[in-house]
């Protein structure tokens, strides 16, 4: 594979007195060089044709030389050019050329979640909220197409000049874990900061839950400064991510609401089955009136006492979360809680007191039998 020349040194058009220089990625200008992932190299370029800025990724020789994954690459980078949404970074183009694999995305003026946090170090609870319901608009618009993207976290959040969110990499990230397990590669990226607990153990069967725990921890991130979990090395980092609790966000930030706290804790629930089932639920849970008395959670006819706390009971499953061995009993028909009826039996002290003789009816007989035995002496003294 050969090393793309450095920006400047490609000469896409004939000058007046110097012979032209093709540029590996035909059809295309360099302009600057944006970053480096796992992945490859990403490129703000211009398409000579159109005229339109793009963002061009030009992948690494480790992922060139890997047919199965050139395969796959193709194969999804196509459906992700597919989607259509405002909340997610449009596709255009994936094609080989002179030996480079390349896909051209649509161009953001803007950062990344993950330079605004290096710059401001915390977003406020309003900024990172209206980010979560954005990326979850885009997540369900990617769901109902049959893509996952499996690496949520602030490097692949864009953040435009006026204020929308766009999530990178849709349908490509999912291709470095097809198989449910990292890759070294993948492990430096960082993603085990925002990994879920099934990808962290391997699983192959990876849903749309697992975006939505990866952006809770983003969430998470985001509103606190700080990632949920923390290590030495990246096995230290998933084993948390299995095994720990996820960390209450407001005894980092105390000025969170409790609402949106608990949203985080439920996003970032250990078993699937606990979290958010899909994208819509986290959106409707957020964009609930926190003005109201009533809570934003959808039930308003209970609440938990957590750490002296009332907080409002979620309709949907709590964000319980498992630590260890512990893990939720499977539903079954014999462990479901049972549905309280009104009885029509008598308490309990009712039956003490019924089941006692009652004297009042002897009482009023001789009452009466006095009365008439009254009478009857009255009308013989009479006659």
């Amino acid at each position: 594979i050969p090393v793309l020349p450095e920006v400047g040194s490609i000469i896409t058009e004939p000058g007046p007195t110097k012979p032209a220089s093709k540029s590996p990625i035909e059809g295309y200008e360099i302009l600057e060089k944006l970053g480096q992932g796992a992945m490859g190299v990403i490129y703000k370029a211009r398409h000579l044709k159109l005229q339109r800025i793009v963002a061009l990724k030009v992948l690494l020789p480790e992922f060139a030389n890997d047919e199965e994954f050139i395969k796959r690459f193709f194969r999804e980078a196509r459906a992700a050019i597919t989607l259509h949404h405002p909340n997610i970074i449009q596709g255009y183009h994936v094609d080989k050329s002179n030996g480079f694999y390349y896909f051209a995305m649509e161009f953001i003026e803007g950062g990344t979640v993950k330079e605004r946090l290096e710059k401001l170090g915390v977003l406020t609870e309003e900024e990172a909220t209206n980010i979560v319901i954005q990326i979850c608009q885009a997540l369900e618009h990617a769901q109902e197409h049959g893509i996952v993207h499996r690496d949520i976290k602030p490097d692949n959040i864009m953040i435009a000049k006026d204020g929308t969110a766009k999530l990178c990499d849709l349908g490509i990230a999912k291709e470095i874990n097809q198989e449910g397990s990292l890759t070294q590669t993948g492990i430096a990226l960082g993603t085990p900061y925002y990994i879920s607990p099934e990808q962290a153990m391997g699983e192959k069967k990876i849903d749309i839950r697992s975006d939505i725990y990866s952006l809770g921890a983003t969430f998470y991130h985001m509103i606190t400064g700080k990632v949920p979990y923390d290590g030495d090395t990246s096995a230290v980092i998933m084993t948390k991510h299995i095994s720990e609790e996820p960390p209450d966000p407001r005894h980092v930030n105390p000025t969170i609401s409790d609402n949106v706290a608990e949203v985080i804790l439920k996003m970032m629930a250990k078993e699937r089955e606990y979290r958010y089932q899909t994208p819509t639920e986290v959106i409707e849970d957020l964009k609930q009136d926190s003005s109201k008395d009533t809570p934003r959670f959808s039930s308003v006819s209970s609440v938990l006492i957590q750490d002296g706390i009332k907080i409002p009971k979620p309709k949907r499953p709590l964000s319980k979360t498992f630590s260890g061995s512990q893990r939720p009993r499977k539903t079954t028909s014999k462990n479901l809680p049972r549905k309280k009826t009104l009885s029509t039996r008598a308490p309990a002290s009712s039956k003490r007191f019924a089941s006692q003789p009652s004297y009042n009816w002897m009482i009023a007989l001789a009452v009466a039998m006095g009365i008439i035995l009254v009478v009857l002496i009255v009308l013989v003294l009479k006659s």
